[in-house]
């Protein structure tokens, strides 16, 4: 964001006030971030400090909403989004934000087939409730500064794809996870990069569809326990922070790709190991130097780029793949026919371990 607007300023030449030589769309988003910044890096922009105090005499919620206009409003090529008139004060800037959902209802019959609206990098510290009045099939709002969402957001049920990644999310509270259950034809969840640290009890009960669901690069310590009607096309928990895994459910749990990757996991459930059908699993970079024995019974795809484990079992009949070439990996046992129980074997790869019986 910092870099953005540095670059904003350099290709105006705006070097002190006024902030109305910029075009408007680069006036919303000096303004939504300003505040953000400190004094210093305000004063590497080479512009005026005064800048930041006048960042600070607008309303966040009015600016974000004007943000949301006006790149509704360039997308759809419609007349009536904010001017330069409607910044000239904090005050002109609510009361033209008041005026939002009248615009949308005016302009309905071009919005009907907006189905993408991309409001990345925009410096929203808010989304206005008149987003539920579009007919959206995916909406990016990575990198803001969000961390909650309106209600009205649930009302657009043709949502398909929902990206919230790279804001200030610490928790995924019942209402919202609630609330994205109520969008039938959601496939995909993006809450990556964000500050989550806990999820509420019932999160896998509302998300009990077949959906791609990223958590990863979060604060998680724990999970709550498993829903039995849980399906997954994909989970990803990797690069958060967790130390052990729910046990019970997994057995009644169906999901095709599980990401544990880059944790802090010491062992894993006893319903995992004993799961006849489990998907492709990443367990990498954990904390398994203690593990002697990993025994995993039917696995597609087993990628453990990281764990010491000292003794791997592998009994099953599907698996496709299996790659254990870590740099770190400490495989001090590698049993003799191995591969005997296998109908299909893809790879598998022991690349650099130190196996002392070889198959």
């Amino acid at each position: 964001m910092y870099y953005k607007i540095k670059k904003i300023i350099k290709m105006n030449t705006v070097q002190s006030f006024p902030l109305q030589m910029l075009p408007i769309e680069d006036q919303l988003y000096v303004l939504g971030q300003m505040d953000s910044f400190s004094i210093q890096k305000v004063s590497e922009l080479d512009v005026d400090c005064r800048l930041k105090e006048e960042a600070q005499k607008y309303d966040p919620a009015a600016l974000s909403t004007l943000i949301v206009w006006d790149a509704i409003a360039r997308k759809i090529l419609a007349e009536g989004g904010p001017t330069q008139a409607d910044l000239e004060s904090s005050k002109r800037a609510i009361e033209k934000a008041k005026s939002f959902g009248d615009w949308i209802e005016k302009h309905k019959d071009d919005l009907a087939d907006f189905a993408e609206l991309d409001l990345s990098h925009k410096g929203l510290i808010a989304l206005p409730p008149e987003i539920g009045k579009l007919c959206l099939t995916k909406l990016d709002l990575s990198y803001n500064r969000l961390e909650s969402l309106p209600p009205e957001l649930w009302d657009i049920e043709t949502l398909r794809v929902l990206n919230f990644s790279h804001n200030q999310f610490r928790k995924l509270f019942h209402g919202l996870t609630k609330g994205l259950s109520r969008l039938k034809c959601l496939e995909e969840i993006d809450f990556s990069h964000n500050e989550i640290k806990s999820l509420n009890a019932h999160v896998w009960k509302h998300l009990n569809k077949s959906l791609i669901f990223d958590l990863s690069h979060n604060q998680l310590q724990e999970l709550p326990r498993m829903n039995p009607c849980t399906h997954f096309k994909k989970l990803d928990l990797s690069h958060n922070q967790l130390r052990a895994l729910p046990e019970e459910n997994w057995l009644l749990c169906s999901i095709n790709e599980l990401d544990l990757s880059h944790n802090s996991l010491r062992a894993l459930p006893q319903e995992i190991l004993n799961y006849t059908y489990f998907p492709d699993v990443k367990i990498s970079k954990n904390d398994f130097s203690q593990v002697k024995e990993v025994a995993l019974k039917a696995v597609k795809g087993l990628d453990t780029h990281g764990p010491e484990i000292g003794y791997l079992t592998l009994i099953g009949t599907t698996l496709l793949s299996i790659i254990i070439s870590p740099f770190d990996n400490i495989f001090l046992d590698v049993p003799i026919g191995v591969t005997a129980a296998f109908y299909i074997f893809a790879l598998l790869d022991f690349f650099r371990n130190s196996a002392v019986t070889k198959i």
